[in-house]
């Protein structure tokens, strides 16, 4: 009787707790072209492409939340066109003599709704070398789980090279202060 009572708790604690299925709409926002030269320009017809592009950044809001990516082509992934669980809380920038500076307010709009910079097709130090920000070797990004559990989960600790490979490592639960040896 007490397994019974207990399980249906748990059911229904569960069926108020569950999210429901609320649409997130994707809306592309602007396409702009940038040159070799570091300059946007923004485009909105073929005939408005420039002659030398290095790439494309496309602003766009998933459920009313602005991002943008920064791609090859002008064409979205349809994983980052969705929310995810993830949430970008931290980013640090580490410079060739091992010097960090903090990019988390200018990076966060390029990380997207994964949290995790999925669909970039150029590098995090190429986004920071577009915004003026020079000589930075690695960046360290971190995402938290937002979920209802999420508080049982690690941050997801992702270190960014210049070639645009990122690994990623769990962080332990029991290091609070961590020093980065470069």
């Amino acid at each position: 009787m007490f397994f019974i009572l207990t399980f249906s708790v748990l059911m229904l604690f569960r069926m108020l707790v569950t999210k429901k299925n609320v649409t997130r709409k994707y809306k592309r926002i602007s396409i702009c072209a940038v040159n070799e030269d570091n300059t946007e320009i923004e485009v909105t017809t073929p005939s408005q492409l420039p002659e030398n592009i290095n790439y494309f950044i496309i602003t766009y809001t998933v459920s009313d939340v602005l991002y943008k990516i920064c791609r090859n082509s002008i064409t979205v992934p349809q994983v980052v066109k969705k929310t995810g669980k993830y949430r970008y809380t931290q980013a640090i920038a580490i410079d060739e003599l091992g010097n960090t500076r903090d990019v988390t307010d200018l990076l966060k709009v390029y990380s997207g709704p994964v949290a995790t910079f999925l669909g970039n097709d150029i590098s995090v130090i190429d986004i920071l070398k577009h915004h003026d920000i020079k000589n930075v070797s690695s960046v360290l990004t971190v995402a938290r789980d937002t979920s209802w559990l999420g508080i049982f989960q690690d941050p997801i600790i992702m270190f960014h090279t210049a070639v645009n490979i990122t690994t990623m490592f769990y962080a332990p639960r029991n290091i609070h202060n961590v020093n980065l040896i470069v």
